[in-house]
């Protein structure tokens, strides 16, 4: 069985990212960020919105972070997810169970 992954290819900057997640519990309004990606190598892209709970950096760039996030799409993404993001190209991917 081939596995599963999500391609980002489009994403927030890292300033948007980090308020994000410093915002991410705000009362008052919600900041969640959009992502658009395909699944494997199809060619259909589709957005998802992402709630971000947690950010570590990935390496020592400041552009390459692993993202905790709640992702609302559907089937195949949808609930908590942990994900490679490069806010520098606005990239990444996400491994599907």
């Amino acid at each position: 069985m081939a596995t599963k992954y999500i391609v980002i290819t489009a994403g927030p900057p890292r300033d948007e990212l980090l308020d994000a997640l410093k915002y991410g519990y705000d009362t008052e309004r919600a900041f969640d960020v959009v992502f658009t990606g395909h699944v494997n190598d199809t060619p259909q892209h589709f957005q998802f919105t992402a709630h971000i709970t947690g950010i570590q950096h990935e390496d020592g760039s400041g552009h390459s972070f692993i993202v905790t996030a709640y992702a609302t799409l559907g089937h195949p993404l949808r609930g908590a997810v942990t994900f490679y993001y490069d806010s520098r190209s606005r990239s990444g991917v996400i491994n599907i169970p």
